[in-house]
C-alpha cells in the first residue's frame, strides 16, 4: 500500500509540474480532476486504427464465438473462467468456444473439449479472431482502453462486453473517429450523391413533369426514398461486415477510379439535361437586313446570331453562372433560383430575354 502511495505522490506532483497533461479518455480525465485536482488535464481521443487488409479466404465456422487475451494476466484469466462458466451452462453442443492467447494456465486447459478449444499462443492472432462469427469480453478487471475490443471490433466481428470491457470507447472516441474519417470519406457521399445521383433523379423528373404532369414529383419521391432506404441498409450492415477495410474499400486506387467515372458520367448527363431542358434566348434586334425575295425589312436579332456561332451558348453561360455563385460564392440553390426568376423578369420587361 505505501508503495502505491509513494507512486500516487510523484505522479501527482510530476503532473502539476506539466503545462498540460493529456487524458486519453473521460473516465482518466475525470479522474485526474478528482484525486489530483488538476486544472491542465486536456482530453484528446486518438483514432485507434486497425492496420491490416482484411482476410477474405479466411472461412468462418458457424456458430463459433472467441475471447482474446495474455491469459497470464489476471483480469483476462478471470473473464475466460467466467465466460466458459457461461457457456457451460447454455447446454449448447452446436456453439463452438475459442479461447485464444498464450500462457493459459492448467486449470483453463483442463476444460478444453468438443466445443471448448484452447489455442494458447498464434502466430496471426488476426486469422484466429477472423475464423468466429463474435467476440465476447465478460471483464470485470482491468483499466484503460483495451486493444483487444477494438481488434475485434476493427476485423468485423460483432462484439458482446462488460462496462470495464468497453472502458474508453466512449462518446468522446466515437466522435473522435468520426473527424478522422471526415476527410478522406465526406467527399465521397458528397460527389456521388449530392452531386451526380440526386441531379440525374431531378433530370428524369423534370422530364416527366414536362406540361404539369404530377407523375414527376411523384416518380422523385418514390424513387429518392426507395433507393436511399436501401442503400443507407446496405451500406450499414456492409461495413459492419467490413470493418476497419471498409475505409481502404472506400478510398483506394480501385474505389478512386470508380469514383471518378462515375463523377464524369454524371456531369455529362448534367451537361446533356441542361441544354435540352434549359432554354434561355434574346430577342434583342442588333441589325435589320432586307430581303429581296420579299422586298421587306427583318430583324436580325443576337440570339440567332449567337446561335449560329455557338448553339445555346447563352444557356451554357447561365448554367456556368449558376455553378459559379453556389461553388465559388457559396449561394444557396435557393438564393440562385430567386436571383435568376429577378433576372427573367426583368429581361421581358426590357425585351432582352424571350
Amino acid at each position: 500500500m505505501w508503495q502505491l502511495k509513494q507512486a500516487s505522490k510523484y505522479e501527482k506532483a510530476y503532473c502539476q509540474k506539466a503545462d498540460h497533461v493529456i487524458a486519453v479518455n473521460s473516465k482518466d480525465e475525470r479522474l485526474l480532476h478528482e484525486y489530483y485536482d488538476l486544472n491542465n488535464v486536456e482530453l484528446m481521443n486518438p483514432y485507434y486504427g486497425v492496420d491490416f487488409e482484411k482476410k477474405s479466404n479466411i472461412e468462418k465456422q458457424p456458430k463459433s464465438i472467441c475471447f482474446i487475451g495474455q491469459m497470464a494476466r489476471e483480469e483476462n484469466h478471470l473473464a475466460a473462467m467466467r465466460l466458459i462458466q457461461i457457456f457451460k451452462s447454455m447446454h449448447r453442443d452446436d456453439i463452438q468456444l475459442t479461447i485464444i492467447g498464450a500462457h493459459p494456465s492448467n486449470e483453463l486447459q483442463s476444460f478444453e473439449c468438443e466445443n471448448i478449444h484452447i489455442t494458447g499462443f498464434v502466430d496471426k492472432i488476426e486469422d484466429e479472431i477472423l475464423k468466429n462469427e463474435m467476440a465476447v469480453f465478460p471483464l470485470t478487471l482491468g483499466a484503460g482502453i483495451k486493444l483487444k475490443v477494438l481488434l475485434a471490433c476493427g476485423l468485423g466481428l460483432p462484439v458482446i462486453t462488460t462496462d470495464i470491457g468497453a472502458e474508453g470507447i466512449d462518446d468522446e472516441m466515437i466522435n473522435g473517429i468520426r473527424a478522422g474519417l471526415m476527410g478522406p470519406l465526406a467527399g465521397i457521399g458528397d460527389s456521388l450523391i449530392v452531386g451526380t445521383y440526386i441531379p440525374i433523379l431531378l433530370g428524369i423528373a423534370l422530364g416527366f413533369a414536362e406540361g404539369g404532369s404530377p407523375i414527376g414529383p411523384l416518380f422523385y419521391i418514390v424513387v429518392w426514398n426507395a433507393t436511399s432506404i436501401w442503400f443507407q441498409h446496405f451500406v450499414y450492415f456492409k461495413g459492419y461486415e467490413l470493418g476497419g477495410s471498409a475505409v481502404e474499400l472506400l478510398v483506394g486506387e480501385k474505389a478512386t477510379a470508380f469514383r471518378e467515372s462515375v463523377l464524369v458520367m454524371g456531369q455529362v448527363i448534367v451537361g446533356a439535361m441542361a441544354a435540352s431542358w434549359v432554354s434561355i434566348s434574346t430577342n434583342l434586334v442588333i441589325t435589320r437586313s432586307y430581303d429581296q425575295a420579299t422586298g421587306k425589312l427583318t430583324n436580325v436579332t443576337l440570339g440567332e446570331k449567337l446561335d449560329g456561332a455557338f448553339p445555346k451558348v447563352l444557356t451554357m453561360a447561365f448554367v456556368l453562372f449558376a455553378w459559379w455563385l453556389m461553388a465559388k460564392k457559396n449561394v444557396t440553390p435557393v438564393k440562385v433560383l430567386l436571383l435568376f426568376v429577378v433576372i427573367g423578369f426583368v429581361g421581358s420587361v426590357i425585351g432582352f430575354l424571350g
